[in-house]
């Protein structure tokens, strides 16, 4: 399925989206005027072990906690062997005035 469909299925389900694949998704969710979020883990490699995803996702449902993140990206970055960065951002399309 392409991504902008994946999205767009996200949005009518009221799905945040999860994915490894950062880049792509962005672009896609950027479009949106409201979307329920996304959470974006990425690591050094595109290898990364499944163990590992759990791990980012682990911390990503924790940053999430009871605030959904509406317009919002989580973002957990795999830093080397140990621990990761976390960031919360806005991420919706400008409307002109």
């Amino acid at each position: 399925m392409r991504d902008w469909k994946l999205v767009l299925l996200a949005v009518e389900q009221s799905f945040i989206l999860v994915t490894r694949n950062a880049r792509h998704f962005a672009r896609e969710l950027a479009k949106l005027e409201i979307h329920l979020g996304a959470v974006f883990l990425t690591g050094p490699n595109h290898r990364m072990r499944p163990a590992g995803q759990v791990a980012l996702f682990t911390i990503a449902l924790d940053e999430i906690g009871s605030e959904e993140p509406i317009n919002q990206v989580i973002e957990v970055v795999a830093s080397g062997t140990v621990g990761a960065r976390l960031r919360r951002y806005e991420m919706v399309a400008r409307v002109p005035p």
